[in-house]
């Protein structure tokens, strides 16, 4: 049974590195210690003298001495060692609770991802088979439709089987070879602009950027998360500009769209595993685990990935990947 501090009227703040209550507690005795001995010493007649006043006071002290810490290990030390304790299985308790409900919402998102495509599939392809009067045109249509869905289904794969990887403590595999970041970033963005004609996407690239150590599938993989997400959460109307420019030791990559934008609290929980955005209104698919894996392969190369974002201010992911290789990725 978790104890809830606010309820027991504890407040136990920090303050300079001890706690408010167990510390007022321990002030208090030790205060009533001394006041007890001054009484004392007046009371006493005899005391009044000069040596046995004198006398009396170095007693005082030593035994004060003895006194305090004694009541530190006795009594301070333990009270407060419980109170963090208690705050301490509050709080993991409340991590527990968050997780499960993310895992749950995880598992029901999944389940409605996979499913929407596999229809999809099972139904063209049972219109296909079932009907001997269709055209060329309707034909490879069908086709088209059908190829597109089974492409949803095998990034949803991946992103699972690299959710399990993580989960288990095994890292991605990754093959580093000197690349061209300038090209694997034209290569995502002209994948998209095929695929979305009429979306306006800009390349801020220098030319003469030095050859990195990456491996080039895994990037690209992050380019086309990170780009697929600004095309799905900004209007057709905004341009997006994906730009990669020197910064010391470092390239700095980044993914600046003029969409709905983010909250700060879906900022801070955006790289987390099983979470997703509630962006019930905007209608986008999406199982909420990219975002966990590109911070992965991020980190395995030795970068560093982070978002700045306002609610309808837009977004701006950016990265940054190391000059020279990172040996814990090799």
């Amino acid at each position: 049974m978790t104890v809830n501090l606010k309820d027991k009227d504890i407040q136990n703040k920090p303050v300079f590195g001890l706690h408010t209550k167990p510390l007022i507690l321990f002030l208090i005795s030790v205060s009533i210690i001394f006041v007890t001995e001054l009484f004392i010493m007046l009371l006493i007649p005899h005391l009044h003298e000069v040596g046995h006043l004198e006398e009396a006071i170095v007693d005082s002290v030593l035994l004060s001495m003895f006194i305090i810490p004694s009541l530190y290990l006795l009594f301070y030390k333990p009270l407060r060692d419980n109170l963090l304790s208690l705050e301490q299985s509050e709080h993991r308790e409340k991590q527990l609770n968050e997780l499960d409900r993310m895992k749950n919402d995880f598992i029901s998102t999944a389940a409605h991802e996979l499913n929407t495509p596999v229809c999809v599939i099972m139904g063209y392809a049972e219109l296909m088979l079932s009907s001997s009067d269709l055209d060329k045109k309707q034909h490879r249509e069908f086709l088209e439709i059908i190829y597109k869905k089974s492409l949803t289904l095998e990034r949803i794969t991946e992103d699972l089987l690299d959710l399990s990887l993580m989960q288990t403590g095994r890292q991605l595999r990754l093959v580093l070879e000197p690349n061209d970041i300038k090209a694997t970033i034209e290569d995502v963005v002209h994948f998209y602009q095929a695929k979305y004609p009429k979306r306006q996407i800009l390349i801020e690239v220098k030319d003469h950027l030095p050859l990195l150590y990456y491996d080039n599938i895994r990037i690209s993989q992050v380019f086309d998360n990170l780009l697929s997400n600004a095309l799905k959460y900004s209007p057709e109307s905004s341009p997006i500009v994906m730009r990669a420019q020197l910064h010391q030791e470092w390239v700095l990559v980044q993914v600046i769209d003029q969409g709905i934008g983010m909250t700060p609290e879906q900022v801070s929980q955006a790289f987390d595993k099983f979470y997703r955005a509630d962006m019930s209104d905007t209608s986008v698919s999406g199982i909420g685990l990219g975002m966990a894996i590109v911070k992965n392969i991020i980190t395995r190369h030795g970068g560093r990935i982070w978002i700045e974002s306002e609610p309808n201010d837009g977004t701006t992911v950016s990265l940054i990947l190391p000059l020279t290789p990172h040996v814990e990725a090799t």
